[in-house]
């Protein structure tokens, strides 16, 4: 390498030695901030005062919530062990043996942790006294509660 080029080629690399580690700073505050979805909600309603029915097994403690003042009822799914399935649907359903069909859909259990479900008028825990977790994916009953 001549004395020319090898003084052309250290001020390449100096001039990268300087120059990139700014571009990689700006880079990290050139990132967009995350935007949250409007559709997509994933806030847990706070939980009613008072519990009207606790169940209690291995894997899960149910406790249906009310709020005496306002005439809320409110479903408390705590999966303490995690589930062997992938998603299980949560029913109200008018017997043990009824299927999900003929239930009422609250939405689903997908991880541990505290699940929250407002129940609204159709909803009504006389009418349907039973809790089915449903399967969809084997298209079976994991579990059935009877709550009224």
């Amino acid at each position: 390498m001549t004395p020319f080029l090898r003084k052309y080629h250290r001020a390449i690399w100096n001039a990268f030695a300087i120059v990139l580690p700014a571009l990689f700073v700006a880079a990290i505050f050139a990132l967009p901030k995350p935007i949250a979805d409007s559709q997509f909600n994933s806030r847990q309603p706070a939980a009613l005062p008072q519990v009207m029915k606790s169940i209690e097994t291995e894997g899960f403690l149910i406790n249906l919530r009310a709020n005496p003042a306002t005439n809320e009822r409110q479903l408390e799914i705590i999966v303490r062990k995690p589930l062997t399935v992938p998603t299980a649907l949560v029913y109200l359903t008018e017997t043990a043996e009824s299927k999900p069909e003929n239930g009422i859909l609250l939405g689903n259990l997908t991880a541990t942790g505290e699940h929250r479900f407002e129940l609204g008028a159709a909803a009504n825990i006389e009418t349907y006294p039973f809790l089915l977790l449903f399967d969809p994916v084997k298209n079976q009953a994991i579990e059935n509660f009877e709550l009224g």
